[in-house]
C-alpha cells in the first residue's frame, strides 16, 4: 500500500502554491546530482534525521525529482524540474513545423510531444491504479492520431495560423489523459486525511483529479504556445531595425522566439499551476 508524500497536501494559499512551484521548477533543480537527490529525499522522509541542507532546499529538490506518492526518484527527463528544457525543445519544434507548413514536420513534432507526454504522465501517475501496457499504448496512439489530425487540418486555416499547434496539443492532452487515467475515473483514487489516514477510494476524487490535471496542462501550455510568436510579430512591426534584421537574417527571429519562449515557460507555469491546487496535491 502506498502512502501520500508528506509534501502532497494542499498548500493553503495561491501565493504559497505559486512560490513553491516556482522553486520546484528552478533551473537549479534540473541537473541535481544523484547524491544530492538522495540526501534531500532522506531528509524530507525522515524529518528527525540530521539536517544536511536547508529544509526549503531539500523540499524543492524532493518535489522536483521524486514521485509525490511513493517518494521514488524519477528519471531525469521526466522530472517536474525538466518542464522548462523539454517544453522549450518540443514547443520550438512544433511551432517551427507550423511556420514551414511541413506535413512531415508537424506529424514528427506532435509524435515527439505526445511520446514525452505519455512517458511524463506514466512516471508521475497516481499509483493506486496500475494500467496495462495495452492501455498505455492505446492512449498514446489515440493522442498522436488526434493531435496530428487536428494540427494538419488547422494548419491550412489561415485565420487560426500559429495557434494550430496549441489547439492540437489541447485535443491530444484530453485524449491522452482521459484514456491513460480512465482507471482513476472508473475505480477512484485513495483519499487521505492530513495526518495520513486512509479514507478509502473515491471516484469523485479521481474524476476531479483527472479533470483538473487536463485543465492545468492546457492552461500551462497556452502562454508558451501563443505569446512568444505574438511577441516576435509585435517586435517586427514596432521596431523597424529589428524587422530589417529579421529580413536579412531569419535566424534572428528564431533566436528571439526561443528566448521569449524560455522566459514565458519559466514565468507563467507557476502562475498557471498555482491557480489549480489539485495539480500540486500529488494527483499528477
Amino acid at each position: 500500500m502506498t502512502t501520500p508524500s508528506p509534501l502532497s497536501f494542499p498548500l493553503p494559499s495561491y501565493e504559497k502554491r505559486r512560490h513553491t512551484i516556482s522553486n520546484t521548477l528552478s533551473p537549479a533543480t534540473v541537473f541535481v546530482l544523484p547524491s544530492v537527490v538522495a540526501a534531500a529525499r532522506h531528509q524530507v522522509l525522515n524529518p528527525t534525521s540530521t539536517t544536511i541542507m536547508p529544509d526549503s532546499e531539500a523540499q524543492s529538490i524532493y518535489r522536483s525529482c521524486c514521485h509525490p506518492q511513493t517518494g521514488s526518484v524519477i528519471p531525469f527527463p521526466l522530472r517536474i524540474s525538466w518542464i522548462l528544457p523539454m517544453n522549450l525543445f518540443l514547443t520550438t519544434l512544433m511551432m517551427r513545423a507550423q511556420h514551414l507548413q511541413s506535413g512531415s514536420g508537424i506529424v514528427g513534432s506532435q509524435l515527439l510531444n505526445q511520446t514525452y507526454n505519455v512517458l511524463h504522465y506514466r512516471a508521475l501517475r497516481n499509483t493506486d491504479n496500475v494500467d496495462s501496457d495495452a492501455k498505455v499504448t492505446a492512449s498514446f496512439v489515440t493522442a498522436v492520431a488526434a493531435s496530428c489530425a487536428t494540427s494538419l487540418r488547422l494548419s491550412k486555416v489561415k485565420s487560426i495560423g500559429s495557434a494550430a499547434p496549441f489547439l492540437a496539443v489541447c485535443v491530444g492532452t484530453v485524449a491522452n489523459m482521459t484514456l491513460m487515467r480512465s482507471s482513476e475515473i472508473l475505480e477512484g483514487v485513495r483519499v487521505y486525511t492530513e495526518d495520513g489516514r486512509d479514507m478509502g477510494k473515491s471516484r469523485l476524487a479521481g474524476a476531479t483529479g483527472v479533470g483538473v490535471s487536463i485543465l492545468g496542462r492546457i492552461m500551462t501550455a497556452a502562454p508558451p504556445m501563443l505569446l512568444p510568436q505574438v511577441g516576435v510579430e509585435a517586435l517586427k512591426r514596432s521596431v523597424p531595425a529589428y524587422g530589417r534584421a529579421v529580413a536579412r537574417t531569419p535566424a534572428v527571429a528564431t533566436i528571439t522566439y526561443v528566448g521569449l519562449l524560455a522566459g514565458v515557460i519559466q514565468g507563467s507555469t507557476p502562475w498557471m499551476l498555482g491557480a489549480l491546487p489539485g495539480i500540486w496535491e500529488g494527483d499528477a
